[in-house]
């Protein structure tokens, strides 16, 4: 268990660990669930954008050591999974969430989640959405056991399946 996290902003140097960890993830949720998530590497200039907008985000438990986790927390949603009325509200959106799959750290998902909400309370900000992947039921029903709520799935997307937690403007 890890008392203490501690944050910093990514940068492109951290592009290439990213990555690792979402293959190695990747590899190990498909050899254990079957689920066919992050089954193909994600497009390097998006994450290379969330990077230089600052909202890729390190986590470590002590400063001189490699991260623990990664996550993003943009306040810009996608086009192409919400409409125009949810991206008009204030939001968060919660994403690419990941653990360093080669550690054990329990619970450090939820400390994760947790802090995302709290930043985002600390923000002024009422609502974190986020977008799992549409096939991975195990992940979905992690976020509803959390307290999302199901709003949709949108179609012809991978990662469609749309929450929310916290108060509706």
């Amino acid at each position: 268990m890890i008392d203490k996290l501690y944050v910093r902003t990514a940068t492109l140097e951290d592009l290439d660990t990213l990555i690792d960890w979402r293959r190695k993830t990747a590899k190990i949720i498909n050899e254990k669930y079957g689920t066919d998530q992050w089954n193909y590497d994600y497009p390097k200039h998006i994450l290379e954008n969330w990077i230089n907008h600052g909202e890729t985000l390190m986590f470590y438990e002590n400063l001189d050591h490699a991260p623990v986790a990664t996550l993003t927390l943009s306040t810009q949603g996608s086009d192409e999974l919400w409409g125009k009325e949810e991206l008009a509200q204030p939001a968060m959106y919660l994403s690419k969430l990941n653990v360093n799959p080669e550690l054990k750290i329990p619970g450090l998902g939820e400390r994760l989640i947790k802090w995302s909400l709290n930043k985002t309370a600390e923000a002024g900000i009422p609502i974190v959405r986020i977008d799992v992947w549409t096939t991975n039921k195990r992940l979905r029903k992690y976020y509803e056991d959390y307290g999302f709520q199901y709003i949709r799935t949108e179609p012809d997307t991978v990662s469609g399946a749309l929450y929310v937690i916290g108060s509706r403007v």
